[in-house]
């Protein structure tokens, strides 16, 4: 089962630069990553996968767009805009 992490406590930073920029993340960010999700960038950050990364940290939007499309979930520990 695959997908993306930083295999620790750190957070999984996440730059989508321009703001016409998307980037489409379909692949689950797993549960070893227990830092959490950080988005940065004024671009959009498409998810489409389950992430499991609820054990520990939150999902952060920094800057841009986070946007969900079917089956897309953010961590269920907290989210901060």
């Amino acid at each position: 089962s695959g997908g993306v992490s930083t295999g620790g406590a750190a957070d999984l930073i996440i730059r989508v630069n321009g703001a016409s920029d998307v980037l489409n993340l379909n692949t689950p960010v797993t549960s070893t990553t227990t830092g959490g999700l950080t988005k940065v960038g004024a671009g959009t950050l498409v998810i489409g996968a389950l992430n499991n990364h609820t054990t520990g940290g939150s999902t952060n939007l920094l800057e841009g767009t986070i946007q969900l499309t079917t089956g897309g979930r953010l961590s269920a520990n907290s989210v901060n805009l």
